[in-house]
């Protein structure tokens, strides 16, 4: 990623702690954002051009607290809780629309994406926020857990609450409690890491999916908001495209696909295959957000050539969905122009000096 100068930096740092004095924030997540900025790990805002984008780390050794599960791996397919799945997504459509159509989401982010930094960043032109995953059974029990780890104000919309959950009645205890709070409950299906597998929960639910199934149909018959989801890919596309269908007739309304696999880890080494979300936003009625990859190969792409930014935009038109529009940020365009003008330049000089040798000789 690209990022800001050390001026740019000390700005943004200054407007962030103006948001944290405003919004109570914890120390030890103001602590890790003021190491990011100074360090110069603090990517462009406008990067919220991602559609979503995760980054989840360990909460605490609690989340290894959650009900043992019988794996299965199996996709279940009896017994859906949605029976009419145009009707559902008609519906899942009109609750995304209802919120605005979100294209710049803020993600999920552990200790990271609480009430301040969500503020900041939707001063930055984020559409849509998520609050950092939250642990249900802890939620459901422990009001100083809770009462640090959710908190948002009128300002703080359209926002998605993110839990790890494998009991369906934890789950929907939980998100009652928020369900007047925000505009839809997530489910976290996608987290990876170690300290997922210990609690089952995150991606390794993948190893049980009637239990998957179970919670979210919990959520979708309980609740009176939407249930999201997000997920990550198997490796057979066939699997994933059945995954995918399954919580989509379970109830989920919005269903989010990291196109890595479970073990793919480190983003660094292995790409996100987006064929495999193609593949899901082609078999799913609901809307489909991707994640996995930043995205600047697209965006220099834009750079390069108007006329594809004009072809998907007529074919987004085309389609009667509410896709975003990918857009030349001004600095993007005044790198593009600097650059331009420096390759003339050059081209100049090479001119001219041939004409000098060509007069000598």
């Amino acid at each position: 990623g690209r990022h800001l100068s050390g001026d740019a930096n000390c700005k943004v740092l200054l407007e962030y702690l103006d948001y944290c004095a405003k919004y109570p924030t914890p120390m030890r997540m103001v602590k890790g954002h003021v190491h990011r900025m100074l360090r110069g790990w603090f990517q462009r805002i406008d990067l919220f051009t991602k559609l979503y984008s995760h980054r989840i780390s360990a909460l605490s050794r609690a989340y290894t607290n959650l009900s043992p599960v019988t794996p299965s791996m199996e996709v279940p397919s009896d017994n859906p809780a949605v029976t009419d799945l145009e009707a559902h997504a008609a519906s899942a459509w009109e609750f995304f629309r209802s919120i605005g159509s979100p294209k710049f989401h803020v993600a999920p982010m552990v200790d990271q994406s609480e009430l301040a930094f969500r503020q900041l960043c939707r001063a930055h032109g984020a559409t849509a926020a998520y609050t950092p995953m939250l642990h249900s059974r802890l939620f459901l029990e422990n009001p100083k857990y809770r009462a640090e780890h959710f908190t948002t104000c009128p300002e703080d919309r359209p926002l998605f609450v993110q839990f790890c959950a494998n009991d369906p009645k934890t789950a929907l205890a939980a998100a009652k409690l928020v369900e007047d709070e925000c505009d839809a409950i997530d489910l976290n299906l996608g987290c990876p890491q170690r300290i997922a597998k210990k609690g089952n929960y995150g991606a390794f639910l993948m190893d049980d999916l009637p239990k998957v199934k179970a919670v979210v149909e919990e959520l979708y018959r309980g609740l009176k908001i939407p249930v999201t989801c997000k997920i990550r890919r198997f490796p057979e596309v066939e699997k994933t495209i059945a995954y995918a269908r399954m919580l989509e007739s379970a109830g989920c309304k919005l269903l989010c696909i990291h196109g890595r696999l479970r073990e793919q880890k480190d983003a660094s080494k292995v790409l996100a295959d987006w064929n495999y979300i193609r593949a899901v936003k082609a078999a799913l009625k609901i809307p489909v957000l991707g994640n996995g990859n930043e995205h600047h190969d697209l965006r220099d792409q834009f750079n390069k050539e108007s006329h594809t930014l004009a072809q998907l935009s007529e074919r987004i038109a085309a389609s009667g969905r509410d896709e975003p529009i990918p857009k030349i940020t001004e600095r993007a365009q005044a790198r593009k122009e600097a650059e331009e003008a420096r390759q003339l330049a050059i081209a100049a000089a090479i001119a001219e000096q041939k004409r000098e040798d060509d007069a000598i000789q």
